[in-house]
Order: structure tokens, then C-alpha cells, then sequence
């Protein structure tokens, strides 16, 4: 069995992708351990990775312990960071989980511990979860797209949704008009919040032409990314995880507010109606 050169991310919120059972996810970690599972471990800006295994969970099946890297200047590195991106493969499926790396000792041996995930991704290899972008989501995309009589420029697009094997953008009618399916396309460029400029080709797999509500046509344009480094990837599963999260917390906000709201006039009118 060999490590995963790359995985897709999966959905925080769809349950065919989502493992959040305590006792599941324990399951899946013991057979990593037990099977000595390659895992590949990506952290940092630049996606820098380290091929590493399970080792072994604690007593209180609370703690995992990884393999120390062969490089300890590598190791401390990803040691240095806040989260460390984890893949691994079981069955033909891809798991995702993100750990906060401490250092440790295991039987005398330097290791990785962290606490065990709250929730880990499971994934086919072709299952990529796309997350709706919005322009608040503070991510950039520039690409060489060919223009009407002249040749390919730099082009920024906005970005329709988002995942870490592809995304889809939108752009005008004219410029939509010069693309074709299958056509790779060179010089894009993401740009994500903290994470700087990521650099790939892609290669347009669809073409949808739209109509916003005020009559405004546009082409969606549906692209594989090519090239993407394993550490770029989780990247964008980190970001994708960011999003979520941000998003869950904005909704539980709302959400509190809209029910002291409602406490407050139940309350009132149970006021005025005693008076």
C-alpha cells in the first residue's frame, strides 16, 4: 500500500462524506494503526509534506501518536504549525483529518501526539465537494483566458464554488464564446486568505450557459485542476474547513439573536396581557 499523492476534500456538512461518531472514528484510527497505513501529512504556506503513520492512541483512546519524520528540521517545522493535514487510504477510500501537532515521547521514541479529531472525511477518489464562493470569502482567481482575434491574457474571474480537485467561475458571454470543453488553460493563480498565491493548469470540463435575475448572461465554466500540489490542496481543504466553520458560526449567531428575539416579545406580551 502506498500514500496518497492527493485527496479531495469532502463536505462538512454532507453526511455521505462526514464522519462525526466518536466511536466510528475511533474504529478508523485503530485499523491505521493496526494496518500500518502510510499516512502523508501536509502543512505550512508552501504544502511542505512528510510521509509519516499512525502509531498508536492512548489508553484513553483521547490521544494518537504519529511517526517522527526522518528529517527532524522537517518535523519541527510542522511542528511549528497550528494544524497539520493528515490523508491516508482505507478500502479505495480516501480519509482527511487535521490534527494540532505537540511533540512527544513513546517508549522512549520522539513522536507526533494530538488530540483525536472531532470528525474525519471520507471520500471516493472522484468525490470532490465543491463550497460556493463568495466575494466576502476573500479568494482570488486569475487565469490566461484566449480573447475574440487576439491571444491568451491574464484574466481575473470570479469564482463560483471551489473544492480541491477543480472550481467554476463565470465570466462574460464574449469571453465564454472562446472556450471549448477539454482545453487546458495556463497561468492560473489562486489566491487564498493567508495562505498566498497558488499556481496550477487547469482543464475546462464544462460549459453552462446562465442568466442572472436582472437578464445579465454569463457562462459558468467548470475546471479540473492539473497540477496542484498535495500541500496546496489541503490548503484549500483548510480553507474550504475555514469557510465552514465561519459560516456555521455566523448561522448559530443568528440564530440566538433571532430566539432572544423571539423571548423578548413572547415576554412582552405576556406583559401587556397581564396588565
Amino acid at each position: 500500500m502506498t500514500a496518497p499523492t492527493h485527496a479531495p476534500p469532502a463536505p462538512p456538512t454532507d453526511p455521505r462524506y462526514v464522519q462525526r461518531d466518536r466511536a466510528e472514528i475511533l474504529l478508523v484510527l485503530r485499523r491505521l494503526v493496526a494496518e500500518q497505513t502510510p499516512l502523508l501529512v501536509s502543512y505550512g504556506p508552501e504544502g511542505d509534506v512528510i510521509h509519516s503513520q499512525l502509531l498508536e492512541l492512548s489508553d484513553d483512546q483521547r490521544t494518537l501518536f504519529l511517526e517522527w519524520g526522518p528529517d527532524d528540521q522537517v518535523s519541527d517545522r510542522a511542528l511549528a504549525c497550528e494544524s497539520i493535514a493528515c490523508q491516508a487510504e482505507l478500502d479505495n477510500v480516501r480519509l482527511h483529518f487535521a490534527l494540532e501537532p505537540k511533540a512527544a515521547r513513546l517508549r522512549y521514541l520522539k513522536v507526533f501526539s494530538a488530540r483525536v479529531p472531532d470528525l474525519v472525511f471520507r471520500v471516493q477518489r472522484r468525490e470532490y465537494y465543491r463550497l460556493p464562493i463568495d466575494p466576502a470569502d476573500g479568494v482570488a482567481c486569475a487565469l490566461e483566458l484566449p480573447r475574440p482575434g487576439g491571444a491568451p491574457k491574464p484574466t481575473d474571474v470570479a469564482l463560483v464554488d471551489l473544492s480541491g480537485g477543480g472550481m467554476s467561475f463565470r465570466v462574460p458571454l464574449a469571453l465564454g464564446a472562446q472556450l471549448r470543453l477539454h482545453v487546458e488553460l495556463s497561468g492560473c493563480t489562486l489566491t487564498l486568505p493567508a495562505a498566498g498565491e497558488l499556481s496550477t493548469r487547469v482543464r475546462v470540463r464544462n460549459l453552462v450557459r446562465q442568466v442572472d435575475e436582472d437578464g445579465t448572461a454569463w457562462v459558468r465554466v467548470g475546471a479540473q485542476f492539473l497540477d496542484l500540489r498535495v500541500g496546496h490542496i489541503a490548503q484549500v481543504q483548510r480553507l474550504i474547513g475555514a469557510i465552514e466553520r465561519r459560516r456555521r458560526d455566523e448561522e448559530r449567531r443568528r440564530a440566538e439573536i433571532e430566539a432572544r428575539r423571539s423571548a423578548y416579545d413572547a415576554a412582552m406580551r405576556l406583559d401587556r396581557s397581564g396588565r
